[in-house]
This record gives structure tokens, sequence and C-alpha cells, in this order.
């Protein structure tokens, strides 16, 4: 079931990559650029995933390639959504985003004493 899931989502995934990469190309815009390279990067970390899968029959034990494409995906998505954004979005900024930092330093030092360091900083 999990093999089914992985494969529908790369093909959504390349799908996606596909006619953002189309629309790059008649379009010639840094927002449907950014958009390729998400989808691109979304889709090789889940070709990695789903061929591990496919032929070893279990998940990998080491995901860092995979890892490393949904983080690069998601860098992409980020920088989509700062292109897009106006110059008074950008200049909004609240205090509720201080949550982050206080919740997610202290789980970083928590996780970092428990387990492999360099796995949980990535």
């Amino acid at each position: 079931m999990e093999l089914i899931s992985n494969l529908f989502q790369f093909a959504v995934t390349l799908l996606g990559f596909c006619l953002s990469g189309i629309w790059y190309l008649k379009d010639r815009k840094q927002t449907c650029f950014l958009l390729t390279c998400f989808y691109g990067c979304f889709a090789l970390g889940s070709l990695y995933w789903t061929l591990y899968l496919l032929l070893f029959s279990e998940t990998p034990q080491v995901f860092y390639v995979s890892e490393f494409g949904w983080v690069a995906s998601v860098i992409f998505l980020y920088l989509l959504q700062y292109t897009l954004s106006s110059a008074g979005e950008r200049r909004f900024l609240t205090r509720k985003a201080l949550i982050a930092p206080l919740i997610g330093i202290p789980l970083c030092v928590f996780y970092c004493t428990f387990g492999d360091v360099l796995s949980n900083l990535l």
C-alpha cells in the first residue's frame, strides 16, 4: 500500500514539474522557474524513496538523499512565497513568529543529546 501511495505521489509531483516547466518555457517568469524547481526537487526526493521501496521492499534506513530533496523543495517554495509577497507584506512583523525559535531551539538541543547530531540538525 505504501508503494502505491508513493508511486501516486511521484506521478502527481512529476506532472506538476512538467506543467510548471512548460509554463516557465512559455512565460519565462521567475515565479514559474521557482515553482518548477520546487516540483523538481520534490519529485527527485520522492523518486529516490519510491525506487528504494520498490527495489528493497522496505523503507530506507539512510534517507539523506530524499531528505535533502525535500528540504531543497521547501526552500524553493519559501523563495516563491517571498517573491510573490508585496513590500507591505514583507515589512509586517508579528510577535507570534518568535514562538518558533522558542520551541525549536530546545527541541534541537534535546534531540541532539539523545541521537545522531548530524541527522538531527538536518
